[in-house]
């Protein structure tokens, strides 16, 4: 992942491994609140023999553990811990409430995996393991420590606090002209980012579709008027013909997670990240610009409905009896119903007393 520091002098820098062993030496484990970022650290201290995981505030890079009757097995990866555990004789099923919770809202509410005695480790914390002691120490909190309060600006003035925050993620996630390549479809994301960058014309572009898609035929007309160094990526001839191993491989690298339809995201990295090690993209994003409800994958029906409502009990009835229509549960209705229940009541950030728009908020964090 990268790991960001923020320094006392209100500046922001990324650092590597040196810098946090160094952080790490200096402050101890407190380094935690001293960096931001989407990553997993793991820190083996040889003088104590002790051994410490760090997740990042939201869970970006998420840690996969699990528990077995001989060790506490901790992953970066799902596939690798699976096949680790398979390995020594433990039995790897399906989570069906796991998968349950997919189908209805994309993706599972609480730490579940879609694996059976796999969880993920909560965001924000620090994993410590000395001999036989075990400690967890939240450092980070998105229910306390993320909330719609703070200073009230005026449409220019929250418009000018905006452009400072974009230009800053834009000068963290960029490694100079030769080493960075840039989005062009020109929809907002591309736009906001070149209207931001400095010396833009000395980078390179691209964007990629069918060549007569708006992603290209757009994206050429905005090269050629601020000419710009520009690249369109066809998605047809050898990705069409290779589909199905980019699929594959996008599955296999989100864990599961991931559809089929993001192996265009994969070809297109598999030939910008051999020439190009950083790709500045998504900084503003489509959720913050649509309207949630659009979006499918921030917000559905089922989900909209447990959030407008405090009591969930009839809804979550509702949506099992929905859901019967639609697919043969591998569960009894009743323990559906149970299952969501407890994962709903189990869920801070969304079952809570704060109003709606504040619930919507936290469930989009």
């Amino acid at each position: 992942g990268y790991v960001i520091h923020k320094k006392s002098d209100h500046q922001q820098i990324r650092i590597g491994p040196g810098e946090i062993e160094a952080l790490y030496l200096e402050n101890g484990r407190a380094f935690v609140a001293e960096i931001k970022g989407s990553f997993c650290i793991f820190i083996a201290d040889e003088r104590d023999q002790s051994y410490h995981f760090i997740t990042d505030q939201l869970n970006s890079r998420l840690v996969y553990y699990s528990q077995t009757p001989d060790a506490f097995v901790l992953s970066s990866s799902l596939s690798a811990l699976a096949m680790t555990l398979y390995s020594g004789q433990q039995t790897i099923k399906i989570n069906q409430g796991a998968v349950l919770q997919k189908f209805l809202f994309n993706f599972t509410l609480n730490s579940e995996t879609l694996l059976e005695n796999i969880s993920t480790l909560s965001p924000g914390n620090c994993y410590s393991f000395e001999g036989s002691k075990r400690t967890k120490r939240e450092f980070f909190n998105t229910f306390n420590d993320l909330q719609l309060s703070g200073p009230v600006y005026s449409k220019s003035d929250g418009a000018n606090h905006l452009i400072e925050i974009l230009r800053t993620n834009i000068n963290l996630g960029n490694d100079g002209p030769q080493n960075t390549a840039v989005p062009l479809t020109g929809g907002l994301d591309s736009r906001v980012i070149l209207a931001l960058l400095q010396d833009a014309s000395d980078y390179q572009y691209y964007s990629y579709g069918q060549l007569f898609s708006y992603d290209i035929t757009i994206a050429r007309k905005v090269a050629k008027a601020m000419q710009l160094k520009y690249e369109p990526i066809d998605l047809a001839g050898d990705f069409t013909s290779d589909f199905a191993r980019y699929a594959h491989s996008a599955n296999l690298l989100s864990e599961g997670e991931g559809s089929f339809k993001n192996a265009n995201f994969l070809y297109v990295y598999s030939q910008y990240y051999q020439q190009h090690s950083s790709l500045i993209s998504g900084i503003f994003g489509s959720e913050l610009i649509k309207n949630p409800t659009s979006t499918g994958l921030f917000l559905n029906a089922d989900i909209n409905k447990m959030l407008s409502h405090n009591n969930n009990n009839d809804h979550i009835k509702s949506i099992i009896e929905g859901l019967k229509t639609k697919i043969n549960l591998s569960i009894s209705a009743s323990d559906a119903w149970d299952y969501l229940a407890n994962v709903w009541q189990s869920t801070t950030v969304l079952n809570n007393n704060e109003p709606y728009p504040q619930k919507l908020f936290h469930y989009f964090i």
